[in-house]
């Protein structure tokens, strides 16, 4: 019994020295960034510098961290974040009270001008008392913001509901659009313009749409549509006004150049020259290709619907490239030479080759020269490529047809440039190849591969110039020298030589 009265004596003065408080949590307490924002008995906000829940401010003065990299920039030169998921480890900066620093938060700035937000940081707009990160449009929660997500499309500000929402119908883009339709089909695609400004669902078709802001397209936009004055009427041919009375006009009238005019007036489907029934129509067929107008009909503008009073290659190729005149005046279009059916039409063929005239027209080659000429001056004014054949006229020059007037290597070359010909015994020339072929001393100067040749008068005949060859008589030092001046011999090759001696 004494055991438990000592037991509750005890209890009553433990109870009896306990003291409660009820007073409510500190900021500070609250260490998560969620406990910090969710709190509803206390105002604290959260410093995302320090990471410590602090009590909120009444004026937000913005702890300003100034990174290293930040603090290289000047005001133009400030990467500022831009509204986007990833935006890279060098654009996060912002520019705050004249300087360029690292950028935290858009809702850190009292900010109430989207300018002045845009000043900040590229990644911030204001919602009327401070600035907000551009975001998608279920996340603004004041109507000022509600403008456009950071995807760049409109918002629209649902005041049943008090909320933000993409604007996807053409009812909810902005009231603010002027009344012209391009403005409206740039946001939506069904859309077109509403009078006194904003947007409706466009007209199937172009029929449908019954104000001339709105008679531009049908709604799949692949119809382009025309106002003729009181109704919208799709943009086609038959649908241009009479007043319209040349190519021009109707090019003008449907730009992909489809039309062109008619009779009394108007458009129709541009198809070949024939269908053209008018002479201003006489322009193009649906190919782009030229039409000539005779006079009393439309034919397509190519040489053998020339005029016959065209009597000249200068005036053929003037009514159409690549024509020469022909007998009976008139055009044809060149081709060979033998295209060419009268002398004043035979000069070029279509490759721009000279031609001849020898009763019929014919290439200017050699072969075809004619057979009056009989000296090599004259085959060589004929076609500096061409000299004298047996019998009159001309051939084709080789080094074998040269003429023997013709005593040395350069006067060879000359001849025939880049054919290795050289002089040979009794004048004229041959093909070059090894010193060891060339019987004359005249000649005796390098093969074909322009390797040096020496005369070797003992033997009478044509070596290489090398050191095996050198012949017995150079038995000094400055002969040596003399014999290899073309070989621009190394000094072991001269010893080499000496050693031969």
């Amino acid at each position: 019994m004494n055991i438990k009265v000592l037991i509750l004596t005890l209890l009553v003065a433990l109870v009896t020295s306990q003291q409660y408080s009820i007073s409510q949590c500190d900021c500070s307490q609250l260490l998560s960034e969620e406990d910090c924002q969710k709190n509803d008995m206390i105002k604290c906000q959260w410093d995302s510098t320090k990471n410590t829940c602090k009590n909120q401010d009444t004026t937000i003065n913005p702890v300003i961290n100034y990174a290293k990299y930040c603090d290289n920039f000047k005001e133009m030169e400030c990467p500022k974040q831009k509204p986007c998921g990833n935006c890279g480890s060098y654009s996060a900066c912002a520019w705050v009270e004249g300087q360029c620093t690292f950028f935290t938060d858009c809702t850190v700035f009292n900010k109430t001008t989207d300018s002045d937000c845009q000043a900040i940081s590229n990644k911030c707009i204001t919602d009327g008392v401070h600035c907000v990160e551009i975001d998608n449009c279920d996340k603004y929660k004041k109507q000022q913001s509600c403008v456009k997500n950071l995807l760049d499309n409109f918002c629209y500000w649902d005041t049943k509901n008090n909320n933000c929402v993409d604007a996807d119908t053409c009812d909810k883009l902005p009231i603010k659009f002027q009344p012209h339709t391009k403005t409206c089909r740039h946001e939506i695609q069904s859309c077109t313009a509403k009078s006194g400004g904003g947007c409706i669902d466009s007209g199937i078709n172009c029929s449908d749409q019954s104000l001339e802001i709105q008679c531009v397209w049908d709604q799949s936009m692949k119809m382009e549509c025309y106002w003729n004055g009181t109704q919208c009427k799709d943009r086609i041919c038959d649908n241009a006004p009479t007043t319209l009375n040349s190519d021009d006009a109707c090019k003008l009238f449907k730009t992909d150049g489809s039309c062109t005019t008619k009779l009394n007036g108007g458009c129709i489907t541009r198809t070949t020259c024939q269908a053209a029934t008018i002479s201003a129509a006489c322009i193009k067929n649906s190919k782009n290709e030229d039409c000539y107008w005779t006079g009393t009909a439309c034919v397509d503008k190519i040489c053998s619907n020339a005029p016959t009073t065209l009597t000249t290659n200068s005036a053929c190729a003037a009514f159409s490239k690549g024509c020469i005149t022909k007998q009976g005046g008139g055009c044809v279009l060149n081709g060979d030479c033998s295209a060419a059916n009268i002398s004043t039409a035979c000069v070029k063929n279509i490759n721009n080759f000279d031609c001849i005239w020898d009763s019929t027209c014919k290439e200017k080659t050699c072969v075809n020269a004619p057979k009056s000429n009989t000296t090599h001056d004259q085959c060589t004014s004929y076609l500096s490529t061409c000299t004298v054949q047996s019998g009159g006229g001309c051939q084709k020059r080789t080094c074998d047809n040269a003429p023997i007037t013709l005593n040395t290597n350069d006067a060879c070359e000359t001849y025939l440039p880049a054919n290795k010909c050289i002089t040979k015994n009794g004048g004229g020339c041959t093909i070059n190849t090894t010193c060891s072929l060339i019987s004359i001393e005249v000649a005796c100067i390098k093969n074909s591969l322009g390797q040096p040749c020496f005369w070797h008068a003992a033997s009478g005949s044509c070596k290489d110039r090398i050191c095996a060859n050198a012949p017995s008589s150079n038995n000094n030092h400055e002969t040596l020298l003399i014999f290899f001046e073309y070989m621009y011999c190394e000094f072991y090759k001269y010893r080499m030589c000496r050693k031969n001696m």
